[in-house]
């Protein structure tokens, strides 16, 4: 079941993953932060992965961070990918994130922290209703991680909606209106409840 109503969206499934049936009952809001919490391996990038292919789901633009690194062909840089995807990138966002030192650099020869701002770039500057954001602190150093920090609490205020997951429980504490949290409930089933 579905409901899209005015201000939220009302989720109640049971769907498979790739190691057990996850079932929710849940209502996304329309603004804040979520962080979403587990055990690894408890299926939350997984339960991304699935609203990414049936964003049908949910009204309005989505955007996704996920986990893996851009890495294209070539010597295609942050410049290019953003000309590529033809979207108006904010001037501010690149001045907040920092990454002017690495737009000009090859994405197949940044560090992993570097990569993770672009990526993290990329993602933010779209104009989505809803962000969904897989592990954005990996491979960020303290310094970056105050700024994504500082960035994701503006955007807030912007009523920006997030579904955030990070193993980095104090930076989540920092950032979070509501949490959730995905746990075994027998060998072969998960459930994810509001905490």
């Amino acid at each position: 079941m579905v409901v899209c109503k005015k201000m939220n969206t009302r989720l109640n499934e049971t769907i498979d993953l790739r190691h057990a049936r996850l079932s929710y009952d849940i209502e996304i809001p329309r603004k804040g932060v979520v962080s979403l919490i587990g055990a690894n391996g408890v299926g939350k990038s997984s339960l991304l992965s699935y609203w990414k292919y049936n964003r049908k789901l949910f009204p309005g633009s989505l955007s996704f961070l996920d986990q893996f690194p851009l890495h294209p062909l070539g010597d295609l840089c942050l410049d290019d990918l953003l000309k590529v995807l033809g979207e108006s990138f904010s001037l501010s966002l690149k001045e907040e994130l920092k990454v002017e030192g690495i737009k000009s650099l090859p994405l197949n020869q940044l560090s992993g922290g570097q990569n993770q701002l672009a990526k993290i770039y990329t993602s933010l500057s779209l104009n989505a209703d809803l962000y969904f954001l897989d592990e954005p602190t990996q491979y960020l150093d303290i310094e970056k991680k105050e700024l994504l920090k500082n960035l994701l609490l503006r955007m807030k205020k912007e009523n920006k909606a997030f579904i955030i997951i990070d193993h980095d429980i104090d930076f989540l504490k920092s950032i979070e209106d509501q949490r959730w949290k995905m746990y075994w409930k027998s060998e072969k089933l998960v459930e994810l409840k509001v905490e």
